[in-house]
């Protein structure tokens, strides 16, 4: 239900390295292990004077017009309006503004920033960073595992809420590598894929190393995961 195809980059995304999650990068070793990590978190006590809240990302935060969008990815990366391409849903009637820029993680090359305008609203709902196939072709499994990593251990630190905290959780072609919301239910997610594409043309059916995978990590900041600002028809309106 969270946000469904609020913006199509956010679901092609979903193509990033759970290969080079099993080959060691990262330190979960099974969904057994992901399960304990989380009734660890679950049992922890968070610091009752401060926890973290999700209100945007960078200078962008919900609830902002789009000239103020635009105006705070000038300040964050010094794009211009040339910089920044405009794409509409035809299906949930959001607005994204799209940038692409590099080293958003020193070392971790090219990302894609999509800064998402509700339908009603027109305000910032949501902000999703893509790094992996999608956006930089010649990326690696392992070059995009350690930036989920770099990110995972970063939002840790941040003082989020331990019993809202999910992290290392196994699902279908990748891992949840991090997910918590904060006291007004905004939600910050993390997740790392690989989705096996076939092999080379000239590749042995047994040669595994051939084998071709697209990697994608994705970043979501949503304002409200349950009940985005979408164009949604509801029971008895039509």
């Amino acid at each position: 239900m969270i946000q469904r195809g609020l913006i199509v980059a956010a679901s092609i995304c979903i193509l990033l390295g759970f290969g080079a999650w099993r080959s060691g990068v990262f330190t979960s070793d099974s969904a057994d292990a992901a399960e304990t990590t989380q009734s660890a978190s679950d049992a922890a006590k968070p610091d009752a004077a401060k926890t973290a809240r999700i209100d945007g990302f960078r200078s962008a935060k919900f609830g902002d017009s789009e000239e103020a969008v635009r105006e705070a990815i000038e300040k964050d990366f010094g794009k211009s309006a040339g910089d920044i391409k405009s794409v509409e849903s035809p299906i949930q009637r959001t607005k994204t503004l799209i940038v692409r820029v590099n080293d958003l993680i020193p070392d971790t090359g090219e990302a894609q920033v999509a800064y998402v305008l509700g339908y009603k609203s027109k305000a910032l709902i949501q902000v999703n960073v893509l790094w992996g196939t999608a956006v930089t072709p010649k990326t690696t499994g392992v070059a995009i595992a350690r930036t989920a990593l770099i990110l995972k251990s970063y939002f840790n630190n941040q003082g989020y809420d331990r019993k809202r905290i999910i992290h290392d959780r196994r699902m279908k072609n990748g891992v949840l590598v991090f997910q918590t919301t904060d006291e007004e239910k905004h939600l910050l997610r993390l997740i790392y894929i690989d989705v096996p594409i076939g092999k080379k043309k000239d590749a042995k059916a047994d040669d595994k190393a051939e084998k071709k995978s697209a990697y994608a990590l994705t970043l979501n900041y949503i304002a409200d995961p349950v009940n985005p600002d979408i164009l949604r028809i509801k029971p008895g309106e039509f």
